[in-house]
């Protein structure tokens, strides 16, 4: 590319890095917005021989723009299923006494037993949020950002969980805490 394209490019470059910045923010992109207008300027860099003049130059630009973020929905819906597609259930195959905590040495075999049962019974993804917060020791706000949910969703998802142990496991109950 000419210094004179590279000229060009660099006036285009200021006078709209913060217009595609705000566009992707407006999107809900929050920090990651001045990555993905970044990455909308390399595009177009990268695609400038490809500029047909069809349109204005602000309309390819914002069609890149446009593009980039579908893309990142898009593969951010993809992480998220992958996230739904790992087989929880084999997390729990070997049964919750393996957990080296006090929990674990209280509970009886039989206890165990009904523990391991009971949270198997539970909706995925409550059993995925009791897992995490059990087996992983991660806090409400690593859950929920590790599924794509509101920490609130965590929490109640926890509680009810809870809920759905002491009315299942009644006097094996006691002393459970997550």
């Amino acid at each position: 590319m000419a210094d004179k394209d590279n000229d060009w490019f660099d006036k285009v470059f200021r006078e709209y890095k913060e217009v595609i910045r705000e566009y992707f923010e407006k999107r809900g992109c929050g920090e990651e917005s001045k990555d993905l207008a970044q990455m909308t300027f390399l595009k177009a860099y990268r695609g400038l021989g490809r500029f047909r003049q069809e349109s204005s130059f602000k309309t390819w630009l914002f069609r890149i723009a446009r593009n980039t973020w579908i893309n990142r929905i898009r593969d951010e819906k993809v992480q998220k299923q992958q996230i739904q597609l790992v087989d929880f259930e084999e997390q729990f195959d070997e049964p919750v006494r393996t957990i080296d905590d006090p929990l674990s040495k209280l509970l009886t075999e039989e206890g165990m037993a009904h523990l391991d049962k009971a949270i198997k019974e539970l909706p995925p993804q409550m059993r995925h949020c009791v897992f995490l917060r059990v087996s992983q020791g991660l806090k409400y706000s690593q859950i929920a950002k590790m599924l794509h949910l509101k920490e609130s969703t965590i929490k109640s998802q926890l509680s009810q969980a809870r809920s759905r142990l002491k009315e299942v496991l009644g006097d094996y109950f006691s002393g459970l805490e997550f």
